[in-house]
């Protein structure tokens, strides 16, 4: 059965959402000034949201279902700041995303008029909210919506809980960890873990559709995918599922060089699958140079070996992996 919620959607009411429903529901009822408008698409401005991923169909398939309804039903949710004349997207991207391709295909057929009514959105304009409500707000609405990928999902709720538990996103996988070897046991239980559990345990029940010990056990790994794969993903070259794949290729051009295929050649995710198996599989003779030394290093590059090594040779091993480390951090930084 469906109802509207608070941000305008229809959603499938379910008792795990409930919570996060009247959450949503608090924030935008602490806020004082809002109003509904008819707000022009070109005074929207759209920074990093939580779905990061825009499947070409669904998005024509919204395209067809609000050109049938005549324009958008379910209000956007907008933020302005004081003095500013444009509004920050808070909720409604893909709204606002199928509308901007409504009026352009209007405006490429000479339809002025038609081009003129897809320019505008109903939206909810607030313009006293924090940042941390509308943080809040947008991570909140995203989590509520049943076809988030595993990745885009994973990346939303360790940036709730970072929220929430007022640390680094990035530091949210190691805290989760701790937090579930004390819960079982496996740890001496921290002063703060009491109140980190039921943050933790709160989140997941309101926002995610597995339970937190099954996400630490399924889906941190996420989380260790080198960085020009995340950076791919966030950017949109790359679904999650290719991510997952391109991610075993062990060195950075290699993963590069598959990115750059799949966006020319747009593989299946079976083809790229056993691209990926072929690249792995091929012999390292056949190699370019530099990737032979990067295998033959990576092969030979175990603790058991290091420890081996005479004192003054782990010494410079350790300078000489340094160096390859700050290398690499600026080759990622630089692309």
């Amino acid at each position: 059965m469906s109802s509207p919620n608070l941000l305008g959607r229809r959603a499938v009411v379910q008792e795990s959402s409930q919570e996060a429903k009247e959450t949503i529901g608090a924030l935008l009822g602490g806020a004082t000034k809002r109003e509904l408008l008819q707000v022009p698409l070109v005074s929207i401005r759209v920074e990093e949201q939580v779905r990061r991923e825009f499947p070409e169909d669904a998005h024509r398939a919204l395209m067809e279902n609000i050109r049938a309804q005549g324009g958008v039903i379910e209000p956007v949710i907008v933020n302005r700041r004081p003095g500013d004349s444009r509004y920050l997207l808070v909720a409604g991207e893909r709204r606002v995303r199928a509308c901007q391709a409504l009026a352009r295909e209007y405006e490429a057929a000479g339809d002025a008029e038609q081009a003129e009514k897809f320019s505008f959105v109903p939206a909810i304009v607030y313009e006293d909210l924090t940042p941390e409500q509308m943080q809040e707000l947008q991570l909140s609405e995203n989590l509520l919506r049943q076809d988030l990928t595993d990745l885009e999902e994973t990346l939303a709720l360790c940036d709730l809980l970072a929220s929430r538990l007022g640390v680094e996103a990035g530091e949210v996988p190691g805290l989760l960890e701790r937090l579930e070897k004390e819960s079982r046991g496996q740890r001496k239980v921290g002063e703060d873990f009491e109140e980190r559990l039921r943050v933790v345990e709160e989140a997941f029940a309101s926002y995610s559709r597995v339970a937190w010990r099954t996400f630490v056990k399924h889906r941190l790994h996420l989380l260790r995918m080198p960085a020009d794969v995340v950076a791919a993903v966030r950017s949109r070259r790359l679904t999650s599922a290719q991510a997952e794949l391109i991610m075993r290729l062990p060195d950075a051009g290699m993963r590069e060089r598959m990115v750059d295929r799949v966006e020319r050649e747009g593989m299946p995710l079976e083809e790229l699958a056993q691209a990926v198996q072929m690249v792995i599989k091929k012999p390292v003779a056949s190699q370019a140079p530099d990737v032979q030394v990067a295998i033959r290093v990576r092969k030979r590059l175990t603790p058991k070996r290091l420890l081996a090594l005479p004192p003054e040779s782990r010494r410079r091993v350790q300078e000489l992996l340094e160096e390859v480390n700050r290398l690499m951090d600026g080759e990622v930084a630089g692309g």
